[in-house]
């Protein structure tokens, strides 16, 4: 209740955790409930890819040249893997050659500055980017460990709600029972003033009957 106004504030209260708390068996609740979840971080995963997607349209370009500096290197370390094998007759030929393809990984790395120069212009920050992708990726990662645990989250679930289900059971079988005694004793409490209000009337009739007398004549 809202201090200072008389409106019940209700907006942290989930009307679907209602709807399925009315449900009394576990395992459907529980399924009900992974369902739920699960759309629930499908829906953050997809948003997030989106998101990623959308990024990495912008530096496009960068990525592209980013793919030749690797490819040059790829080709440099397999050269270099040559020259260093003692049982190959061209070893000392691909030597020779390592600094050819060390040019072509500078000439790649060039590409790349030069691309970064240009997406700058436009407002495109690639270092900003590349920490935005990699925190979205980050996060993905994470909903995916997420999805992978519903299957032991929802074992925790059922034992969760069968022993709520066992604990309202009990609760209910007690509150019979106080019921119970208390019609009883309301029984009870009515059949004393029933007794003692014809007592009363008998004695007010006929005085000159005996008091245990009067007794049997009020049952």
């Amino acid at each position: 209740m809202k201090r200072g106004a008389d409106v019940l504030d209700i907006s942290d209260i989930s009307t679907q955790e209602l709807k399925t708390s009315i449900i009394t068996n576990p395992e459907t609740r529980a399924k009900i409930e992974i369902e739920l979840l699960k759309k629930k971080l499908e829906s953050e995963k997809n948003k997030f890819l989106a998101d990623s997607a959308f990024v990495l349209r912008k530096y496009e370009e960068f990525t592209k040249v980013q793919s030749e500096v690797h490819k040059a290197e790829n080709a440099y370390n397999r050269i270099l893997e040559y020259s260093k094998n003692s049982e190959d007759v061209n070893a000392t030929y691909w030597k020779t050659q390592l600094v050819s393809y060390q040019k072509s990984i500078d000439s790649a790395k060039a590409k790349v500055h030069n691309t970064i120069l240009k997406l700058s212009e436009k407002g495109v920050n690639v270092t900003e980017i590349e920490k935005q992708h990699k925190v979205t990726a980050e996060n993905i990662s994470k909903i995916e460990a997420k999805l992978e645990a519903l299957s032991l989250i929802e074992i925790d679930l059922i034992q969760q709600y069968e022993e709520e289900k066992k604990a309202r059971l009990q609760l209910t079988v007690k509150t019979d029972h106080v019921k119970d005694r208390e019609l009883e004793n309301r029984n009870l409490f009515n059949h004393f003033l029933l007794t003692t209000l014809n007592e009363k009337v008998i004695a007010n009739k006929h005085p000159e009957i005996p008091f245990e007398s009067r007794k049997f004549a009020s049952r």
